[in-house]
């Protein structure tokens, strides 16, 4: 840890309709960890809090607060903030789902909006469209994606993705 103070504790629990996953982790501005092959670019920092709400069994909300530290080029951590709302659920065999995200992180705040719909047929197609928005400051960007995927067997899936973007389509 580079001469860096590092203390972290959890909390977990599950009561069927609620579930809560807790965390706090303090790290000094310049604790670094062994360097591996495979090592993450970021890692959890302070207070991380994931709370899912089930009250019927087709219907999920969640609430979140993430903190995460990553070190840039100059080998010093920055720090970012994510916070998220989101429900899901289904009805008639259609998967729906919402989320509101919120990112803070070196002055630049973030904001993000994902609408989506996805039906399974007869158990081998998935048919699916989402609606993604972001925004910071005066900068925004959309994409609308629409999904097509091929159940070929439990271990293997195609999947063909068509994205709209500024008025371009991709394949």
């Amino acid at each position: 840890g580079n001469s860096q103070g590092f203390a972290a504790s959890s909390l977990k629990m599950d009561r069927g309709w609620i579930s809560l996953l807790a965390g706090y982790t303090q790290a000094g501005r310049d604790f670094r960890r062994v360097r591996l092959l495979n090592q993450p670019a970021a890692e959890t920092d302070r207070e991380n809090v994931i709370v899912n709400l089930v009250p019927l069994r087709f219907l999920r909300f969640t609430v979140s607060r993430q903190n995460f530290l990553s070190p840039d080029s100059n080998n010093h951590n920055i720090r970012a903030t994510e916070n998220g709302l989101s429900v899901s659920g289904g009805v008639f065999g259609l998967q729906m789902h919402s989320a509101l995200f919120e990112s803070i992180s070196e002055g630049q705040h973030i904001t993000g909006t994902q609408i989506g719909v996805n039906r399974n047929i007869a158990g081998r197609l998935d048919l699916g469209m989402e609606y993604l928005h972001s925004s910071s400051g005066a900068s925004k960007f959309s994409s609308l994606l629409f999904t097509l995927g091929e159940i070929v067997t439990r271990r293997l899936r195609l999947s063909q993705v068509i994205s709209y973007t500024a008025h371009q389509a991709s394949i």
